[in-house]
């Protein structure tokens, strides 16, 4: 593989940020949230990924293009069981 350039940014871990931001937002800004708080965040940040998951204006991490911090793929079972186990 050979590299014409190196994009420094995509080392960094504001996707990371980005995505705890996403968990805090989920469950009222709490920055310690109890394991079933972040487990019913982290399902409903994987059903809409690309919808929620977004650098604020307000966070310490910003959004430098359009990389896909997660990417899912599921069908119409799988949904149906996820949001059925979502409290």
């Amino acid at each position: 593989m050979e590299l014409s350039y190196l994009a420094p940014y995509k080392l960094c871990q504001d996707h990371l940020e980005i995505w705890f931001n996403a968990v805090r937002i989920c469950n009222g800004w709490s920055y310690n949230p109890t394991c079933r708080q972040f487990r019913s965040a982290y399902r409903s940040l994987l059903i809409h990924a690309s919808k929620i998951i977004v650098a604020k204006s307000t966070a310490n991490c910003t959004a430098h293009d359009e990389t896909d911090v997660l990417n899912v793929s599921y069908n119409a079972s799988t949904l149906n069981y996820v949001m059925s186990t979502v409290e």
